[in-house]
């Protein structure tokens, strides 16, 4: 048999040899250059992730001994590092307390006067159950000198008036407002109320999807 009758093209018929020409399609190809693979590319594919990742790992494991803010009831285990707050003229020690919002929100009321942060992120749980677990942590009258419970600014007062929150009409309302928001959501997601409003996973990743993007134009910059 003479090779040299045999073409490197398939047999293309007339009709779809047009076709064929116009989307270039070598066959078999012979260009290398189309199976090589762009090292910017690569980088950006593989070191990018692998960062983000190491990143991520790294906070989860040693950010509470980094970030003091971020220190939960576990890395609490100095008998010295109490978590003291003051809470409608009341001392509490939380310092064991399993805070379900995290513990960067209790970092931000120790030593301080938490009333305002307490009253604004519990819109969706009744005020008797607050209290009540509350009620678990409080210091005993007279024994907060000898706790350590001191305001890190003695001018701290809560700067606003507390004194009958709890019937206010206008607190009332805006509470009522939000339940009805979130309840709908929540109905329509298949979720609680509190997962109903917190981030979504879809918004979850469009954030980590601009992160990613932001970093990954940096070497273009640099």
């Amino acid at each position: 048999m003479d090779s040299s009758n045999i073409s490197a093209t398939p047999p293309v018929c007339d009709d779809y040899e047009v076709v064929a020409k116009n989307v270039l399609l070598p066959w078999p190809s012979t260009d290398s250059s189309l199976l090589e693979l762009d090292p910017n590319a690569c980088f950006l594919c593989i070191c990018i992730p692998a960062a983000l990742y190491t990143i991520l790992w790294l906070i989860r494991h040693y950010g509470p001994y980094i970030f003091t803010e971020a220190k939960s009831p576990a890395h609490r285990k100095n008998k010295n590092d109490r978590l003291l707050s003051r809470i409608h003229n009341k001392w509490y020690d939380l310092t064991t307390f399993e805070h379900p919002g995290g513990p960067i929100a209790m970092s931000l009321i120790h030593q301080r006067d938490g009333t305002a942060l307490f009253e604004s992120h519990h819109p969706f749980m009744k005020r008797e159950k607050l209290m009540k677990i509350l009620y678990k942590y409080e210091i005993p009258k007279g024994e907060e000198k000898e706790r350590g419970c001191t305001l890190m600014d003695p001018r701290d007062d809560g700067y606003y008036t507390w004194e009958g929150i709890e019937n206010d009409e206008f607190v009332s309302d805006l509470k009522e407002l939000l339940n009805d928001y979130f309840s709908s959501i929540a109905k329509k997601r298949g979720v609680t109320i509190n997962q109903a409003a917190k981030a979504t996973p879809a918004r979850w990743m469009l954030i980590l999807s601009l992160m990613a993007s932001t970093i990954g134009t940096l070497p273009w910059f640099i």
